[in-house]
């Protein structure tokens, strides 16, 4: 017919993890949609968490009828570009600029991901002897809102000075517990 029939996903007891070109990602995007109504897009050429949005996750209509042509919007609300590129680098002082080089040129190797029994990813991926590991999850907030927690753990096999974290680039603006990114989101730490 004319009207393509929409094929939503929609997460209820376990996350759902959808690989496949997603605006706003390289080809190389997985997208994690949680019960919680607080999705993700992991960019595994990059090794960033991408985008974050709420409510909706994916309409898989435009990959899974016809010729799966094009890239997929997020279909929930609030779609935020949360990194472009990898949050871990190794500067030679606080004040350096952050590298532009794309990550695999510097040595970058995604390492895949692995799912815990409830079914969420830890997405893992290694640099000069760091081994990455980065698993976000969503969490109830005291407002009765959901937030992303994200916890990164490096395992480091020899010393490896001037490595860097960043938590995030952008306009930040201090708050009572933490920081507003660019208007539009809480980070806390």
């Amino acid at each position: 017919g004319m009207d393509p029939q929409s094929i939503v996903l929609r997460p209820t007891d376990r996350p759902i993890l959808y690989r496949n070109f997603i605006e706003g990602v390289s080809p190389r995007g997985i997208a994690v949609g949680y019960p919680e109504q607080c999705n993700l897009a992991w960019d595994a050429d990059k090794m960033a968490l991408a985008l974050i949005w709420k409510n909706g996750f994916i309409d898989a209509s435009k990959h899974w009828v016809g010729r799966g042509p094009g890239f997929q919007k997020p279909l929930g609300d609030f779609v935020v570009d949360f990194e472009s590129t990898v949050p871990l680098a190794i500067l030679t002082s606080n004040d350096a600029v952050w590298p532009k080089t794309p990550p695999r040129e510097r040595g970058y190797q995604f390492r895949g991901y692995k799912l815990n029994a409830a079914g969420q990813p830890t997405f893992r991926y290694s640099f000069m002897g760091v081994d990455v590991e980065d698993f976000p999850t969503p969490l109830a907030l005291p407002d009765g809102t959901i937030g992303l927690l994200r916890q990164l753990t490096l395992n480091i096999t020899e010393p490896t000075d001037g490595l860097v974290f960043r938590a995030a680039a952008g306009k930040l603006t201090k708050f009572e517990n933490g920081y507003l990114l660019n208007e539009k989101i809480r980070l806390t730490f």
